[in-house]
């Protein structure tokens, strides 16, 4: 594949978006750690030696926050709002968030009942596999054996 052709496939734009949503990350957690460690220093000790110790591990930490002046990271909401529509758009972040909203049904619901550990863990895992054998079931019709798949056929 030509280097014209992978700039403007959908694989570089994903990962281009996922490296905006990284720097943006980046650029809130450091300020959030230059600004609120001396902070929480002068609330939980007191007066200057806390906000002195906050500066102190800032310091030390320079490694770490100094990037945001190496890169010259801006924060640019329409750019990140961009980024965050691209990977939502992906497959990956489509199950990702299925996945996530059947862990948080089943804890909020399943764990309410007087079934035990061990009757909710194999439904919950006989669940997982049958849409596992579903959706591979259709791959394999659609791509790999037209018509003769095992299973929907």
């Amino acid at each position: 594949m030509r280097y014209e052709a992978f700039v403007k496939s959908d694989y570089y734009e994903t990962a281009q978006a996922l490296l905006v949503i990284y720097n943006h990350f980046f650029l809130v957690a450091s300020l959030l750690f230059i600004v609120g460690l001396p902070t929480w220093g002068y609330l939980q000790i007191g007066g200057f030696l806390g906000i002195g110790l906050g500066l102190v591990v800032v310091f030390f930490t320079v490694d770490y926050w100094g990037g945001l002046f190496r890169q010259r990271l801006y924060f640019k909401p329409k750019l990140l709002f961009w980024s965050l529509v691209q990977v939502a758009k992906t497959t990956t972040f489509f199950y990702s968030a299925v996945v996530i909203a059947n862990l948080w049904l089943f804890a909020r619901f399943a764990l309410a009942t007087q079934l035990t550990p061990w009757a909710l863990l194999c439904l919950f895992l006989l669940a997982y596999m049958v849409g596992l054998t579903l959706y591979y079931g259709r791959l394999v019709d659609r791509n790999l054996m037209p018509g003769k798949a095992l299973f929907l056929g």
